[in-house]
C-alpha cells in the first residue's frame, strides 16, 4: 500500500546554499523591520520598563493610565495592572488557579503530593 502525501527530499546545489548565506549575512547588518501597529499586549510589553520604573518613583496606575491616554493609548487602570502583573513575572509562572487544575487533572501529579493511592484489593 502506497502511502499518499509523502514528502520528497529536498537536495539543494551548494551555489543556493551560499546565495542564501549572502543574502541573511546582508540582513544581520539590517535594523529589524517594525511594525505598523502594536495590540495592546505588545505596547505595554514594550514600555513596561518604563512603566515599572515610574510605579517605583510613586505613579498610581490611574497616573499612568492618563499619561498613556495623552498619547492615544486608552486603557484603564485595572487592565493596565493586570498586563504589567501578567508581563513582569516569570513566564513559566502560571496563574495559582490554572496550576491547581493541571495537577487535579494528572494522576501522576495526585500520586506525587500523596493525596491518593491505590491499594491492592483484599479479602474481608
Amino acid at each position: 500500500m502506497e502511502v499518499e502525501g509523502r514528502r520528497r527530499v529536498q537536495v539543494f546545489s551548494s551555489e543556493i546554499v551560499e546565495d542564501a548565506r549572502t543574502l541573511l549575512t546582508q540582513r544581520t547588518t539590517e535594523p529589524v523591520p517594525q511594525p505598523s501597529s502594536f495590540m495592546m499586549g505588545a505596547v505595554i510589553r514594550t514600555l513596561l520598563p518604563l512603566l515599572v520604573e515610574l510605579r517605583r518613583k510613586g505613579y498610581s496606575l490611574t497616573m499612568l493610565t492618563h499619561l498613556l491616554e495623552e498619547k492615544g493609548i486608552k486603557i484603564s487602570p485595572t487592565a493596565l495592572s493586570g498586563y504589567m502583573v501578567k508581563l513582569s513575572g516569570p513566564a513559566e509562572e502560571a496563574p495559582a488557579r490554572a496550576r491547581r487544575e493541571r495537577q487535579q487533572s494528572s494522576a501522576s501529579a495526585s500520586q506525587s503530593r500523596g493525596t491518593f493511592v491505590m491499594k491492592p484489593d483484599v479479602t474481608l
